[in-house]
């Protein structure tokens, strides 16, 4: 009896709940209601052996963030891409809790929320959006790609718990001084091209780096590439 009690409580604090096939056929009905748009039997989806939805695609499909509560209910997700869309704010994904690959680029996204319980994420693009600050990325420490080129964001900080961080991409902003990388001990490659960066500081203490791009930028204090690392202006 006192094992009964206990699984059942144990289903009614679980973080998610599998949805069975039927379940996960009605949001994709609904979703090509709403969208206009034809994924059952479409390779926009992809199942695996047990029959759960592992991956979903709807690039430039109409997406817009009231669309995202429904996508949301997808649970089993683990790859999911809504580039050029009209998403303009990120929320309802809080129960993707398996998801390791997230493409959001050419949005309409200003801030960097509704992230931070998708803590299995391993690549993430937020690039061609019109984000100013980099926030709400704490507790993503399994990323190990993050991409924003291309946004307004000004200064880099808010990623020094992103320990796992190998590939970094702030290329495209307005971005002025290279600092906010403590912590970042496993990241091999920095792209920063296209900002506004005049000095070259701020990475010294990586050992892992070996790539760092600055093209489009005018830099005062130019050093060489070595064997083991390179720097490209």
């Amino acid at each position: 009896m006192l094992f009964k009690i206990k699984e059942i409580l144990k289903n009614i604090f679980k973080k998610t709940t599998p949805i069975t096939l039927t379940q996960t056929t009605q949001i994709l009905k609904q979703l090509e209601q709403n969208l206009n748009i034809e994924l059952i039997g479409s390779e926009n989806i992809a199942f695996n052996s047990l029959g759960t939805l592992t991956s979903l695609h709807l690039a430039d499909c109409g997406v817009k963030s009231k669309d995202l509560e429904l996508i949301g209910k997808l649970t089993g997700l683990e790859s999911l891409n809504l580039d050029y869309n009209e998403i303009v704010e990120i929320e309802g994904l809080d129960n993707l809790t398996s998801l390791t690959d997230l493409t959001l680029s050419d949005n309409k996204i200003t801030e960097m929320k509704g992230l931070n319980r998708l803590t299995s994420l391993r690549y993430l693009d937020l690039s061609d959006n019109k984000i100013t600050e980099m926030k709400g990325l704490n507790r993503l420490t399994n990323l190990t790609d993050l991409e924003l080129r291309d946004n307004k964001i000004t200064e880099m900080k808010g990623l020094n718990r992103l320990t796992n961080l190998t590939d970094l991409d702030l290329s495209d902003n307005k971005i002025e001084k290279i600092k906010g990388l403590w912590g970042l001990w496993n990241l091999k490659s920095l792209s920063l091209g296209g900002n506004r960066i005049y000095r070259i500081q701020g990475f010294w203490f990586l050992k892992n780096l070996r790539y760092v791009y600055l093209r489009g930028n005018h830099i005062e204090n130019k050093i060489c590439s070595t064997d083991d690392f390179k720097i490209f202006y």
